[in-house]
């Protein structure tokens, strides 16, 4: 499949009848919208899954689908991992939306043995100075590394970040509450120390209330670290 051709399958499925929706749940991306449903637009990136690496040097990144069909493409190619990361990293630059990175974060499908690499590519992302690359790799560790051997590293990278833009806050706080799902010790401990900013600190202790996976009595001793807003005397 070629660039066009990709772009009038695109076009073709556009439903306006989705516009109202998607405007509300995708309302942080300046790329125009054509308003193509989720499994259609995947069925097109289906199609076109052998011409990833074309579809990647041709991107003119003109509407929000484009961009995330030749990003799904590229993340679940059938190729070594190192090479699709290599194709998809320029690209990322080019995000805007939590919907592109958590949409393409699982579509990358990390086997065991490409964890190092991928930890790698991870920890890149996040030294990056754009939101959301940042929030691209903190995603990674939320959905590749919250398993023994990696755990406690993840931990340290996400009381490392340091930045005051939204969705790179709330990529932290989620990671930290999905950890509480099973290691739930670990998460009071960073809770108890008190090193995550007050709105992160926060978050994670109001993601892990809202919960079906975690225990009543674990969302308890959470909500008795909930810091109040500092006044100033």
């Amino acid at each position: 499949m070629t660039h066009g051709e990709m772009m009038k399958a695109l076009r073709s499925a556009a439903d306006p009848a989705y516009a109202a929706y998607q405007k509300k749940i995708i309302c942080d991306t300046d790329y125009p919208m054509l308003f193509v449903r989720m499994p259609d637009l995947r069925k097109i990136v289906k199609a076109a899954k052998d011409d990833w690496k074309v579809l990647a040097e041709a991107c003119l990144f003109s509407c929000y689908e484009e961009v995330m069909a030749v990003c799904l493409a590229v993340a679940g190619a059938k190729a070594p991992l190192p090479e699709r990361l290599s194709v998809l990293r320029p690209l990322l630059d080019r995000m805007d939306s939590w919907g592109l990175t958590d949409s393409i974060v699982p579509t990358l499908g990390v086997r065991p043995d490409e964890r190092p690499a991928a930890w790698e590519f991870a920890q890149g992302c996040i030294r990056s100075d754009l939101e959301y690359v940042r929030r691209f790799g903190i995603v990674m560790l939320l959905h590749y590394f919250l398993i023994p051997g990696y755990v406690e590293d993840v931990v340290e990278a996400i009381v490392s970040v340091c930045d005051s833009r939204y969705y790179v806050r709330m990529a932290c706080a989620w990671t930290l509450a999905e950890m509480a799902v099973n290691d739930p010790r670990r998460v009071m401990g960073v809770l108890a120390e008190g090193k995550l900013d007050r709105f992160v600190h926060n978050m994670t202790i109001r993601k892990i209330r809202e919960s079906l996976r975690i225990s009543k009595d674990v969302k308890a001793e959470a909500a008795a670290y909930i810091r109040k807003e500092e006044k100033n005397v």
